[in-house]
This record gives structure tokens, sequence and C-alpha cells, in this order.
């Protein structure tokens, strides 16, 4: 399935998967799903459905479309993804970001009820075309990542953080361990580029096992 760096005009579909560089950096730091069929344009922002700090879908988030992916679903599984978009989209005060595990339901210890999502950018993608029964990467072969890619993918998220400045490496510690990233590392983590990797591949391959050099898709 067609997977890539945005070369205008790029055709796109409604739920494909934008991928976002942040700075000068080559590697990909952040995703989203696109809201609406369109023509992509890397120096464009397109609207997308995606989580940061915070989850942005009613209204949208946008993000510049360096990247793309797309599996070219059926229009049953659109439905079902805008289901699941809407469904979410009730409980957004119950979603928070977390980086480790890539998303997780939380579960009242009291009631044993779900009581809420946690997803970063990767995870809110990966967990979105769980719905459709297409598991994009195979977790449990993920491989180490130090702080220093740590640091370099998620500095947009530490500068949400902190108003907008970069914290020097104690307090970046520190806030990487609220979203899950405990100790010194290196942790087992899903990057964007391993995700647009995988949708390089045919669905009868899915999932992906990634390896290291992925994170710098393409």
């Amino acid at each position: 399935m067609p997977a890539g760096l945005t070369i205008a005009p790029q055709p796109a579909e409604r739920f494909d998967v934008i991928g976002e560089k942040a700075g000068a950096t080559a590697r990909l730091t952040h995703l989203g799903l696109l809201v609406a069929d369109g023509s992509l344009n890397p120096a464009t922002a397109v609207s997308v459905f995606d989580m940061g700090i915070e989850i942005r879908l009613s209204p949208p988030g946008e993000m510049l479309p360096h990247a793309f992916g797309t599996l070219s679903l059926s229009r049953d599984e659109m439905e079902l993804l805008d289901a699941w978009v809407q469904n979410i989209s009730t409980q957004v005060r119950d979603v928070v970001y977390i980086a480790l595990p890539a998303w997780l339901r939380d579960v009242d210890e009291d009631t044993g009820r779900p009581a809420g999502w946690r997803f970063s950018c990767a995870g809110w993608v990966q967990r979105a075309y769980l719905v459709l029964g297409i598991r994009l990467i195979e977790d449990s072969l993920l491989p180490h990542v130090t702080f220093d890619v740590v640091l370099e993918t998620w500095r947009h998220v530490l500068r949400a953080a902190t108003g907008g400045y970069d914290p020097p490496e104690e307090k970046a510690r520190e806030i990487l361990s609220w979203f899950g990233l405990i100790g010194p590392g290196p942790w087992r983590v899903l990057l964007p580029g391993y995700v647009l990797r995988a949708f390089e591949q045919p669905r009868s391959n899915l999932p992906y096992a990634p390896r290291e050099d992925d994170r710098d898709f393409p």
C-alpha cells in the first residue's frame, strides 16, 4: 500500500495517515488522521483528527502533510472509523496523553468499568485502525529507543508541557516519566516512522515488525 513523502499534488482520502516533521529534522514527530478527501501539498496545512497533549477532534487539528500513508479503505471501513471518532469525541474529557504504552484503556479500579483512554499520536492511529481489525504494528518486536531519539521525537510535546521552551535534561526526563517513559531508557516505543512504514506493506503482511532505521522514514 502507498506511503511516502508528500509530493504535491498528492491525492488523499479521509482517514489516510498524515505525518509531520518538526523543524529541520528529517524525522517524523507527529501523526494524524486526515479529516476529508483532498490533495496534499507539504507546504499547506490540512485538517486532522490527532492526539497531542490534548486530543483534537471537534474542532480538528491542523498539520503540514510532509508524509502520508493509505490503505485505500472501503466505504464500510470509513463508516466504522467515523463511528469510532464520534464515540471518542463524546469522551474527550477522559482522553489524556501517553507515550508508553502507545495506547491504553483506563479502567475504574472500584467498578472495573472503562473510564477513559490514553494515546500517543502514533497510538491514536494504531488504535483507530484496530477498529477495522487491522493490526499495523507487532508491538512485541518494537526496537529499543534511546533517550536522545525520544528527546528529538517528543520535543514538541515537551515544549507544549513547558509553555514553549526546551527543558534541561533532568526536567525533560521528569516530564517524559509523566507519559510512561520512566527510568534511563532505552524503551520500546511506537514511533511515527514505524507506523508509516507499515502502510507500505500489503494488508496480508501486517502487522509489521519495525526495524531500527524505520524511525527515519522514509
